[in-house]
């Protein structure tokens, strides 16, 4: 839109109204100015598309990150530092986990505790750049976790009739007497599900009826009132199941009041302002804004004039949401109301074929996104896989308004003037997360927290006298992940590497050299200056009325686990003490096989090359070179060797290991599958770590120091399903998960194309949500049936 042809527009329809004033109101050059500088900083806005809604303790959590800038609407990659936390139904961190944005997008997930409770959990994403704002610019996700030996559920779909909610919104926030008024209604359980009622009537003092209105599916309803003076309204329901009364709000004597219509006629918006006798005649003025985009005109009523009515084309709006306010000559808001303005084109995504291949089923589509990037959740059908929160929630309408949307699917796909009426209804009841009058006198925010892009390591080095005359320099090297930096020693002994891709427990290794390049003697001490970002804002977690939303269950209401069994108590009897592993903790993951190295072992193998290669690699001699290779091949590369450590630091060649004998080592770890070692360890990762000497001579020292990295990035994984024992019953088609395809990318024209794996359903859900490269939205579920 352009915001100069708005205001231009604007301003002439209120001229030729006659209603152009000369006072002393905040004008466009004022307002412009500061909420240009209000929003001079780049505001981040994450949403995160969650595999699913409901969670057993025996699962985990895959998610999917997009990131846009609030203002351009566009992905933004600025940050690359995102956390993840998971907290409990009382904003308690059970944990955090940072993971790596590239390319305004990044994926994980979150391994549930199998001894968490029951209950509504969230997910709470944020960066360290969200905490130089007022406003609360982080994400939060409601989600189910369900620990199957409770043998309890969640039931908070069901309409809950104990505790019913009837809340009442005027229009634009003023309800005058004396003139026709417009209020909102949201009728709903306490678990905030919508409430739909018929002929609700409203009676005044004297026990008159005076109209009557009714709630849609979602719960909204709309009343037209008049109210007199000194006279009081109420609602009333009667049903077989209810009976409520509600007192309306109090009227006013004075005021303004800004009605707004932009789905009554096509690509027409009707701005009306009502006020009545009682009201002072004084200055107003009208402004339209989105974010830092506005356009404001003033204007006053003539004497007995009490209504205005100006239209404007709706292209004078910025797609997405729009706050029309009402200031007196002082800018204090005297009225609001935010409408949506829906995008031209809306086209769906077509499921252009799909068919079974061996054991998977191959899916085409074509969607309405161009080279974008998607992500898809294959799920059972069964009513309790829906989205409970949008990629539309996210990053239309959460970002800019102070209570999340419910269904807001519902309204977007399928739009229609139908639905537009209806999703107006609801943003009656709606105010700005950005409140007009605050931000043009509150301060401009300030950049005290820095956009993260990787890890800082910090060092110090002991022992070690700084020489003007002689540059020293500190390398670090990971040959795993391909780290191979070299910084300056400063003045005071330290050295700094700024924006270092770590994955979480990687060992990275420092060398100090002179100027010529020749490896000293390294004593040491390091951290990571940025890997635990807190977040500094409340968190908006709104507590139910509903007194338990918890219900007894058998346990054949919960899928079943191939191989697994839930042991509500189990008792392990140790017969044998286990051999201490000294070194254990340098270990990179959890999937290595540790070797104590004993007399047995000593007597069985000859040497080091002896053990490795009856453990499942395969160990030549060439005259003074040795080869290891695994029996199988991870990959298309030529090099089929694993990755060797000697006492933590990666050898440069394996003959380092010729003639090595047994009875000189500690422990050996052997990772065949080289997981959590990164892409080059596909072929494995072994692990030698050497006796200690205890002779005056001590043992060698390596030059090299090892530094593990802690709560640094998550790794990608690839997505595992759970093996479960039926995939046919009730269970499963409730609680259980099909696949989950994280990154897909569509091609110019919208096209893509994926696999699933085929677990005989007949029918299946296909839930995908995605942005282009120029900020276009998808979110939609689609339903197919399996031949």
């Amino acid at each position: 839109m352009n915001i100069l042809k708005h205001t231009f527009i604007l301003a002439n329809i209120l001229i030729t109204s006659s209603i152009y004033s000369q006072s002393k109101s905040i004008t466009q050059e004022v307002v412009t100015s500061k909420l240009s500088e209000y929003y001079k900083l780049e505001r981040e806005n994450i949403h995160l598309h969650l595999n699913k809604n409901n969670y057993l303790t025996t699962e985990s959590i895959w998610f999917k990150g997009y990131i846009i800038e609030k203002k351009s609407k566009l992905p933004f990659s600025t940050s690359s530092n995102i956390y993840v936390s998971l907290l409990d139904n009382n904003g308690t961190i059970i944990e955090t986990k940072l993971h790596f944005s590239e390319n305004s997008t990044f994926e994980g997930l979150i391994k549930l505790n199998p001894s968490i409770k029951t209950g509504k959990y969230y997910i709470h994403t944020y960066t360290n750049f969200m905490n130089n704002f007022s406003e609360d610019e982080s994400s939060l996700f409601e989600i189910n976790i369900i620990n199957p030996i409770e043998k309890k559920i969640i039931e908070n779909k069901k309409i809950n009739l104990e505790n019913i909610e009837m809340s009442f919104y005027p229009e634009s926030g003023v309800f005058l007497e004396g003139i026709i008024n417009i209020i909102g209604v949201k009728i709903s359980d306490c678990n905030g599900n919508g409430i739909s009622l018929k002929d609700i009537e409203i009676i005044n003092s004297k026990e008159k009826s005076i109209t009557f209105f009714s709630t849609d599916a979602n719960g909204y309803g709309k009343i037209s009132l008049n109210p007199e003076k000194n006279e009081t309204y109420k609602a009333i329901i009667k049903t077989k199941e209810l009976n409520i009364e509600k007192i309306l709000p109090n009227h006013q004597s004075q005021g303004v009041v800004l009605s707004v219509n932009n789905f009554a006629m096509k690509d027409k918006t009707l701005i009306s302002l009502n006020t009545n006798p009682n009201t002072k005649n004084e200055s107003y003025s009208i402004v339209i804004n989105q974010n830092e985009n506005v356009s404001l005109s003033t204007f006053s009523f003539k004497e007995d004039e009490y209504q205005k009515n100006i239209s404007l084309g709706n292209d004078q709006f910025l797609e997405g949401l729009n706050t029309v306010t009402i200031t007196n000559s002082n800018g204090k808001k005297i009225g609001e109301r935010i409408i949506y303005n829906p995008p031209k084109n809306l086209d769906k995504l077509e499921i252009v074929s799909h068919y079974i291949k061996n054991d998977s089923i191959i899916v085409t589509a074509k969607s309405p996104i161009l080279s974008g990037s998607l992500s898809i959740s294959i799920l059972p059908d069964h009513e309790n896989h829906n989205i409970e929160k949008s990629i539309y929630n996210s990053l239309i309408f959460d970002n800019q308004i102070n209570n999340s949307i419910k269904n807001i699917n519902y309204y977007i796909n399928n739009f229609s003037k139908s639905k537009h009426f209806e999703l107006d209804n609801v943003l009656i009841t709606q105010t700005n997360k950005y409140d007009l009058e605050k931000t043009l006198t509150n301060e401009d925010p300030i950049k005290k927290f820095e956009f993260d892009n990787g890890l800082t390591i910090k060092g110090t080095i002991n022992d070690f006298i700084y020489n003007e005359k002689s540059e020293n320099f500190i390398t670090m090297n990971s040959l795993l992940y391909g780290i191979n930096e070299q910084v300056k020693v400063n003045n005071k002994n330290e050295f700094i590497f700024e924006n270092i891709v770590a994955i979480d427990s990687t060992s990275i290794y420092f060398t100090l050299l002179n100027s010529k390049g020749e490896e000293k003697l390294l004593n040491m001490f390091s951290t990571i200056t940025n890997n635990n970002r807190k977040f500094y804002k409340k968190i908006n977690i709104k507590s139910s009325n509903c007194f338990d939303n918890l219900i007894e269950v058998n346990d054949f209401i919960f899928p079943k686990i191939k191989n697994a069994y839930i042991l509500e108590e189990v008792s392990i009897e140790n017969k044998k003490k286990p051999e201490k592993f000294s070194d254990k903790p340098n270990i990179n993951n959890s999937y290595s096989r540790g070797f104590k190295i004993n007399d047995e072992l000593v007597g069985t193998f000859r040497d080091v090359l002896s053990f490795i290669r009856a453990h499942g690699y395969n160990v030549s001699e060439v005259g003074a070179e040795v080869y290891i290779s695994k029996n199988s091949r991870n990959s298309f590369s030529e090099n089929n060797s694993p990755t060797v450590f000697y006492d933590g630091f990666p050898i440069e060649s394996n003959n380092f290991l010729k003639d090595m004998r047994l009875d000189e080592i500690d422990e050996i770890y052997i990772n065949k599958s080289g997981f959590g070692g990164g892409i080059d360890a596909s072929n494995g990762v072994i692990k030698i770590f050497s006796k200690p000497i205890t002779s005056k001579a001590g043992k060698a020292k390596l030059k090299a120091k090892m530094f593990t990295v802690k709560d640094g990035f998550q790794p990608y994984k690839s997505f595992t399903n759970p093996n479960y024992s039926n995939y046919h019953d009730d269970s499963f088609k409730k609680f259980g998960t099909i696949h989950w395809i994280p990154n897909i990318n569509t091609d110019v024209n919208g096209n893509f194309k994926f696999s699933i794996p085929n677990l005989y359903q007949k029918t299946i859900k296909i839930v995908i949500e995605g942005i282009s490269s120029d900020g276009k939205l998808l979110s939609e579920i689609k339903t197919i049936s399996i031949p």
